[in-house]
């Protein structure tokens, strides 16, 4: 019996932080891109990265029938239009069906070939169904050949980037992950700036996350351009050694000082040029609440949270919460369910200014508290149980 391929999205405290999405599905068992930093890799073989389950956009389409209405992100571990879909043509097929059902997508890529499905995107594009998001990390195509060796040029996602802004479809960036050492404030605005010269609206970021998956290949490749482009000394100052990250859980952030340095500047650079900023990490330096399009099916995020208890002044519980604000969303029994462990916890508005008190009614929250930033994890979706931050 074949398994799901429809999968929650919001299932972690940090898928909680800062994504919208309510499912969450791949085309492809691997991916041909082979990024280093990648926390989904797996021992794939080339073959099996290849072909497909013949099935897979059927399925897709039929579980999403039977589920509620929500954000589907396409590409969140395997890129859906890497080397294979040029031949698979599996996009196509999955993009009409979402287009007449009416069913809002985030598509995340490296990839240019995401323009030969145009009309699809801008029909989908006039419903406020799509948006496509660009992952880059550098500018640098040295950098980019030794960390992302199969991906295309960072030239080519912004042209592409550009073509489809033109065409009035939404276009963001992710730029995730932030490797420390290796983007001097400089190029940090270089990127923001290219961004907003492709009319990106906004841009996801999160810090490089350790697994001792993948750490020993990619501090390899960082070694190997540490004399021209990484600032060799930082990057090794603010990790960890590989036997001390937790691959069941989560991935695990650099040290406090870097991840605060890294995230303002990013904030204080895209708040100067204009660009929108979506910080996984820490909420409470995102500075956009995103609405419209896509978003008018969204989940919320803690950003979202902090907004309704912001707004209602006196301190909140759990139930107010739940009735008054949660429920609107119908979030699935699941989803409500972690919630409210990781609101009883004092773990859910960790990375925020929001403050927490006990009372006979439990724990409530209220606006007035002073960032205290946990090193915590990075983003994950699916998998493992919510832990407080520093753990």
């Amino acid at each position: 019996m074949n398994s799901r391929v429809l999968h929650p999205f919001q299932t972690t405290l940090e898928s909680v932080r800062s994504h919208h999405w309510r499912y969450h599905a791949d085309l492809y068992p691997g991916c041909d891109f082979n990024c280093l930093y990648c926390l989904y890799q797996g021992p794939y073989s080339a073959t099996k990265r290849a072909v497909p389950d013949a099935d897979v956009v059927q399925r897709i389409l039929c579980e999403l029938e039977k589920s509620p209405k929500g954000i589907l992100d396409l590409g969140a571990k395997t890129d859906c239009y890497q080397q294979a879909e040029e031949s698979a043509k599996l996009m196509p097929q999955l993009l009409s069906a979402l287009a007449d059902a009416g069913q809002p997508t985030f598509i995340a890529t490296k990839s240019s070939l995401i323009l030969r499905d145009l009309d699809l995107l801008k029909e989908m594009a006039t419903g406020g169904l799509i948006e496509v998001n660009f992952t880059l990390i550098t500018l640098n195509e040295a950098v980019r050949r030794s960390l992302e060796p199969g991906a295309p040029s960072c030239e080519e996602r912004l042209r592409a980037a550009a073509y489809l802004s033109d065409a009035r479809i939404p276009v963001s960036f992710h730029l995730s992950p932030l490797i420390p050492g290796l983007l001097s404030e400089q190029e940090i605005y270089r990127l923001i700036r290219a961004i907003k010269s492709v009319s990106g609206r906004h841009a996801f970021c999160c810090i490089l996350g350790g697994r001792r998956s993948y750490w020993e290949q990619l501090v390899v490749a960082l070694e190997g351009i540490k004399d021209e482009f990484c600032d060799w000394s930082l990057f090794r100052s603010v990790y960890g050694n590989k036997e001390d990250f937790d691959d069941i859980t989560r991935a695990q952030a650099s040290n406090h000082q870097c991840l605060i340095e890294t995230m303002v500047t990013f904030m204080q650079c895209c708040k100067e040029i204009g660009v929108g900023f979506v910080c996984e990490n820490i909420p409470a330096f995102t500075d956009i609440r995103l609405d419209g399009g896509i978003y008018r099916w969204k989940l919320p995020t803690v950003c979202d949270m902090m907004d309704y208890i912001s707004a209602r002044g006196g301190p909140v519980g759990w139930e107010e919460f739940a009735k008054e604000f949660l429920e609107r969303f119908k979030p699935s029994s699941e989803l409500r369910g972690l919630l409210a462990t990781l609101w009883n916890s004092r773990s859910l508005f960790t990375n925020t200014t929001l403050r927490s008190e006990s009372c006979g009614e439990g724990i409530l929250y209220c606006t007035g508290g002073e960032l205290v930033v946990g090193q915590g994890g990075v983003l994950a979706v699916g998998g493992g149980r919510p832990k407080r931050d520093g753990n």
